[in-house]
């Protein structure tokens, strides 16, 4: 699915460029988000993502599968704008899952959580009037965690944590009356912390990791007096890959569903 996603985020940008070359008009783009026509100050958005029974974990040694029940994940995020097409943006992610259930007179419980917290330096890009890009590179913070009992007592415990480089790329294309379709797609390299607490042994090593998401969906904007509200609809995937154990073998967490969320976009 990230494969796919990423490969209709582009498709989406080659069309944009390709609207725009034959675009005789303004290139300001004012039409697609008003609240670009004079300076935008802020913009605070809310995402949820609702992860529908593929919380996925699966390795070398261990082919995986789903894990737990239906959740929900949200992301958070808040912009400065320097100017119309400059900003820096800071945006939290977290999910938290627990889960019970009882296997051959055994109690299982395990418990699957990620943080992940990105700091953008974000510019730009208009195609026309109504095609736009943004492409950013910052810094991600990650810490994700799987805590397995059994009957009361701890069976393992791994845990990642690590910082890197980030960069992404986001698309948009109005299509009629506010309505519009978007993909984004970005990725973080990360130098990492893996711990393995077991139940016979501990194991800690520094690893390296990478980290993907992407999300492509549709949005509804709604200009309004003070700036422009932005409703958005789409599915989105998060994966981290990463080599535990002496890199002996890679591990990759995953989840992914469908997300809804709102934005606002104050102006000057």
């Amino acid at each position: 699915m990230l494969k796919k996603i990423t490969f209709a985020t582009l498709l989406l940008g080659y069309a944009c460029i390709s609207t725009a070359a034959t675009d005789s008009k303004d290139n300001d783009n004012c039409h697609l988000n008003k609240a670009s026509c004079s300076k935008p100050i802020w913009h605070v958005e809310i995402d949820g993502l609702y992860i529908g029974n593929d919380v996925h974990q699966s390795s070398d040694l261990y082919n995986g599968g789903q894990v737990g029940d239906q959740a929900l994940a949200y992301r958070i995020e808040a912009s400065y704008y320097i100017d119309t097409k400059r900003d820096v943006s800071l945006n939290y992610s977290a999910f938290n899952k627990t889960t019970n259930w009882l296997y051959d007179e055994i109690n299982y419980s395990s418990k699957s959580q990620f943080k992940i917290l990105n700091l953008e330096l974000g510019q730009k890009l208009n195609f026309g009037q109504f095609a736009t890009a943004r492409y950013h590179i910052g810094l991600q913070f990650f810490k994700s965690s799987d805590l397995s009992i059994e009957d009361d007592e701890l069976e393992y415990f791994p845990k990642l944590e690590g910082i890197g480089p980030r960069m992404g790329l986001y698309v948009a294309h109005e299509l009629k009356s506010g309505f519009g379709i978007f993909g984004d797609v970005n990725l973080a390299f990360l130098r990492a912390k893996f711990d393995d607490i077991g139940e016979d042994e501990n194991v800690s090593t520094h690893t390296m990791a990478y980290s993907t998401d992407a999300n492509i969906g549709v949005y509804y904007n709604k200009n309004m007096a003070n700036g422009d509200l932005t409703l958005r609809l789409g599915w989105g995937t998060k994966a981290v890959d990463y080599a535990g154990w002496d890199y002996h073998y890679v591990t990759r967490n995953a989840w992914s569903g469908f997300f809804f969320g709102a934005k606002w976009v104050a102006n000057a």
